[in-house]
């Protein structure tokens, strides 16, 4: 089954590109900030999930501004217009009161669309929720691998063990730059 792919307008006029699978109650997933529909559907992991959902509800989610399939060149990324855009989702598919699922920082959309139209939502599940921006806080090196192996060789290890499919995975050996730093750490 393919996804039924529809454009809706927020209320500031901004394109918003949405993805249906499936019959039944709507269950809306409210993607992250990076969220994109070409990729839900083209990761196995992630399409064999979709199609679950879509076996049990009618599942839709969306591009969020400035993203994907969505209208691009926006201005506004405030939470207001990120919610206008859910409203708009339902207006525009015409769905009745829906299961939300809120994604990361989607979760911050769900639960201010749960706050100004509680009418529209059934129930609200959160799925590595935060609730708000300012309490994720991320430091530079961890946000690239190459740096954080350069940085802090063991937090390293432990992203690549942590990340790794087999628990016993043999890690790498320390570029020499960082085994005098790692060592010098240890004393």
């Amino acid at each position: 089954m393919e996804p039924q792919i529809r454009y809706v307008r927020s209320a500031d006029g901004t394109k918003i590109t949405t993805a249906s699978l499936g019959n039944g109650t709507p269950l809306v997933m409210i993607p992250a900030t990076p969220g994109h529909i070409e990729s839900y559907f083209s990761i196995p992991e992630v399409r064999a999930t979709l199609d679950f959902f879509a076996e049990r509800y009618r599942f839709v989610t969306y591009d969020p501004r400035g993203r994907g399939l969505s209208d691009r060149d926006v201005r506004d990324w405030s939470l207001d217009a990120r919610v206008a855009d859910l409203r708009a989702v339902f207006d525009g598919l015409s769905l009745p009161p829906s299961y939300l699922l809120g994604r990361a920082f989607g979760s911050i959309v769900g639960i201010a669309f749960l706050a100004q139209h509680p009418q529209l939502v059934m129930r609200l599940g959160l799925y590595a929720a935060v609730a708000r921006g300012s309490d994720v806080h991320y430091e530079d090196e961890l946000l690239i691998p190459d740096t954080l192996r350069e940085r802090n060789w063991p937090l390293y290890c432990r992203f690549l063990k942590s990340s790794s499919r087999t628990p016993s995975a043999r890690l790498p050996e320390p570029p020499p730059a960082s085994r005098s730093r790692t060592a010098a750490s240890r004393r």
